[in-house]
């Protein structure tokens, strides 16, 4: 009886401890941690005064690893090491923290847990290693030209006195925030910053900057423009009398060449100049600024750089009245030697037509008004071909053949600005242009856009702003509907609000 109740016993125990051991594993599979970390100490804690350590220590609920390691969370922008222990982040500045300046630790984005990457809510940490915190806060709302909401640009203030700066991303709704800066002159930049390196660099194209006083909180609305400072570029021609300089905006030269020039349009100054076969001296400065002095020599190749053909910059017009169709060369250059002769053929068989050459342009009218290709050419060496001819072509389509539309409105202004109203087709090249508040364009049937500046130097260009100069962009709007013209439509009473008053 003994035996039975002992053997009753110990199979009781088994089962119970086979049990216990089993309930210690957590079943396979079950929900997801969508828990953030959270963060349980910090030294400093927010709000620390004369702080005097030489790290930041963060313990969190969860381990946990840093996200992102080319972005900074410590500002104004401190390079740090950070070192990872499970639940537990060290934070060293490199090079120590500054005397009597206030720091604002943000770990928005930055700290994940290490399963299932959940971020650290958007937390932050305020100390300062002086006697007083800095209070005053930016607030900046960013869009782009198109009034879009634009996340995570990045907003610099450069403190002007000791180079210090402060930074900030926007959120979801475009705003940012930069806070816990103290009085002073401040340079303030904005910026879609592709790399992450929290420096503008120019492919990065659109940049607003301005200069601020800052003595008390500050609210500011931020548009981004595009921005132009790429240097002068210098090609030497095929042949040995033409040099080709080129940049993004009108260049002025000095020297010799000035009175040989020949072409000149917004992006390129072509000079022809007849040297006696010794190096030439010159400087090229654009409107920007930039400044290069070269030597040329016209009767070796340079290899140091690139060769290329002169382009042949023109627009054409095509004009069809009634069953008459007109076609005119508009060139950007004065043409110097007019041609004797212009043929133009269908398909093999050239064909001379009486034309009309003007400084700027030749104009001349088709034997036929169909679409197609037709080539032309000309008996003159204006058009640097030693041979004699020049071929050239132009297609006709049937927008050309349509009849002519129009476009029109006012621009809202209640300022008396410069307003330039520019009409683009869908290449975005420049179709036609208005200067004032109302415009009126008379345009082949095709889909257009609309773009409109305020030209603050006159030269009926938009103009980017350029940092080094302290050059702010000028303005600028993009009409956010696209315009499709058909034969004959008019599109009238458009009304446009760009929002410079």
């Amino acid at each position: 009886m003994i035996l039975r109740n002992l053997h009753f016993c110990l199979v009781t125990a088994s089962l119970y401890w086979l049990t216990s051991c089993a309930s210690v594993k957590a079943p396979e599979g079950g929900p997801k941690d969508s828990t953030a970390p959270k963060l349980v100490t910090a030294v400093p804690i927010s709000g620390s005064t004369h702080f005097p350590g030489k790290s930041i220590t963060l313990e969190f609920t969860e381990d946990i690893v840093e996200n992102n390691l080319k972005q900074y969370f410590l500002s104004p922008l401190t390079p740090v090491s950070v070192f990872e222990g499970t639940r537990k982040m060290k934070i060293t500045p490199d090079s120590g923290f500054l005397p009597n300046t206030t720091y604002t630790l943000r770990l928005r984005k930055k700290i994940k847990d290490i399963r299932e990457g959940n971020f650290v809510k958007d937390t932050s940490i305020v100390f300062t290693t002086g006697s007083t915190i800095d209070t005053i806060s930016i607030v900046s709302s960013i869009k782009t030209i198109t009034n879009e909401i634009q996340q995570n640009p990045s907003l610099v203030l450069i403190q002007a006195e000791k180079q210090k700066k402060y930074f900030g991303l926007s959120d979801i709704s475009g705003k940012s925030q930069i806070q816990n800066v103290p009085r002073g002159k401040y340079y303030i930049e904005a910026f879609f910053d592709a790399n992450e390196n929290y420096k503008y660099d120019e492919d990065e194209k659109n940049l607003f900057f301005d200069t601020l006083v800052v003595d008390s909180a500050q609210k500011c609305a931020i548009q981004p423009l595009p921005h132009k400072s790429a240097p002068i570029k210098i090609f030497k021609q095929r042949r040995g009398d033409t040099l080709s300089i080129e940049g993004q905006e009108l260049i002025s030269l000095r020297g010799v060449f000035v009175k040989n020039l020949i072409y000149l349009n917004k992006a390129k100054t072509v000079y022809r100049f007849l040297s006696e076969g010794k190096p030439e001296l010159f400087e090229t400065s654009d409107s920007l600024g930039s400044c290069q002095v070269d030597t040329l020599d016209p009767l070796l190749t340079d290899t140091s750089r690139s060769f290329s053909t002169m382009p042949l910059e023109k627009t054409i017009d095509i004009n069809k009245d009634g069953k008459k169709v007109s076609v005119t060369f508009s060139y950007t250059w004065k043409i110097d030697i007019k041609p004797e002769s212009l043929e133009i053929t269908y398909d093999s068989v050239w064909k001379p037509v009486p034309f009309q050459c003007l400084n700027f342009s030749i104009s001349f009218d088709l034997l036929e008004a169909k679409s197609g290709k037709i080539k032309t050419r000309m008996d003159t060496i204006s058009f640097f071909n030693k041979t004699g001819y020049l071929l050239d072509s132009l297609v006709i389509d049937k927008a050309d053949l349509g009849e002519k539309g129009s476009v029109s409105g006012e621009v809202s202004s209640t300022k008396n600005q410069p307003i330039v109203v520019e009409l683009l087709d869908a290449t975005k090249k420049q179709i036609a242009l208005s200067s004032g508040t109302s415009f009126l364009f008379h345009v082949k049937p095709g889909k257009y856009s609309m773009q409109v500046f305020v030209d603050w130097n006159g030269d009926k260009l938009y103009t980017g702003g350029n940092r080094t100069l302290g050059r702010k962009a000028e303005p600028l709007f993009v009409y956010p509907r696209n315009i499709e013209l058909k034969p004959g439509w008019d599109i009238e009473n458009l009304k446009i609000d760009p929002g410079f008053n």
